[in-house]
């Protein structure tokens, strides 16, 4: 029997670099979405932060970082059809 996980999507414009990716900050990013939920595409010039989750976890990370590690953070939008999916499990 298959059970149903709505999933959202997230992506994120950044300023976050390559090097900055410490034990820390994915530390803190894992404690807010999960180990193997989020990447970094530093090869696109925004350093596009891509999230996948089973909750809408905009505020955690926005405030993770923005406020908490001082980085910029703008969200890119999907289009209204892409912002979920629903996964079988």
């Amino acid at each position: 029997m298959n059970k149903t996980t709505k999933r959202f999507f997230f992506l994120y414009k950044t300023s976050v670099k390559n090097e900055c990716i410490t034990n820390e900050f994915k530390t803190e990013l894992n404690k807010v979405i999960g180990n193997g939920f989020w990447n970094f595409d530093f090869d696109d010039d925004d350093n596009i932060l891509r999230i996948i989750c089973d909750y809408d976890a905009r505020v955690y990370i926005e405030n993770l970082l923005i406020n908490r590690m001082g980085y910029v953070c703008i969200e890119l939008h999907y289009l209204p059809n892409e912002t979920a999916c629903t996964i079988a499990i």
